[in-house]
């Protein structure tokens, strides 16, 4: 991973979404300042995502990509607030 000797946090964010043929994807982009204290991001992975969008397959899918990466050792992912039970999972 790049700048990952200089990385002391770094935060993830994720967005879903369907295209105009009714296809769903998934996004993971990571955040962080890099030495020269400039933000840096970069988009690790986009891919298509098949059933539903529940919680738990959104995680499924989200650890997988994580799993893969090459996060210092440091590194320790926080996993969210659990979902509030309005939003269905």
């Amino acid at each position: 991973m790049a700048d990952q000797e200089f990385m002391q946090s770094a935060t993830f964010t994720t967005d879903m979404w369907t295209n105009h043929t009714n296809r769903a994807f998934i996004s993971l982009t990571i955040h962080y300042i890099d030495k020269n204290f400039k933000l840096q991001n970069w988009t690790i992975e986009c891919r298509e995502f098949h059933g539903a969008h529940a919680g738990e397959a959104i995680r499924v899918k989200l650890d997988d990509v994580i799993s893969k990466l090459d996060l210092p050792e440091s590194c320790h992912i926080q996993p969210p607030m659990p979902w509030p039970s309005a939003l269905g999972d």
